[in-house]
């Protein structure tokens, strides 16, 4: 007789590779995305173009979207994949956490150094739109 904990951490390196799925389908959809909504729906968001302000205000905008449709999608695509593929089943037992549940550095340093570095390049692309147009506001000045 086998021992089960062995026969479960042997199902999960021979199951299918759950990550590399997830960056396929999230790199697939944002290189797709991220254009199309640049060139389609950017021109065409408030405050316009019709000002030097608005046209800048605008490009600041067009940025912002463009980093944040990659991280909604990510959330997004993870929230569908996990209710899709580990969703209970009629006869099949819930997965239990057990010994071999623990971590993955790998996994928790990527998280933070990928949310720092997005937080940090929106403060400095901010920072320095708001400084190079001497303020923000309409007309008033810095």
């Amino acid at each position: 007789m086998t021992d089960p904990t062995t026969a479960a951490a042997r199902s999960n390196q021979d199951g299918p590779h759950h990550f590399w799925r997830l960056f396929a389908i999230w790199a697939v959809l944002s290189a797709a995305a991220d254009p199309l909504f640049y060139l389609l729906v950017g021109p065409h968001l408030p405050p316009g173009d019709m000002g030097s302000a608005a046209s800048g205000d605008q490009f600041d905008s067009n940025v912002l979207f463009v980093i944040a449709i990659p991280v909604v999608f990510a959330i997004v695509i993870y929230l569908l994949y996990a209710v899709i593929v580990w969703r209970a089943r009629p006869g099949v037992p819930e997965p239990v956490a057990g010994p071999n549940s623990h971590g993955n550095f790998a996994i928790q340093l990527a998280w933070i150094s990928v949310s720092t570095l997005i937080v940090m390049g929106l403060f400095i692309f901010g920072t320095i739109e708001l400084v190079t147009s001497a303020g923000s506001g309409g007309g008033e000045g810095p």
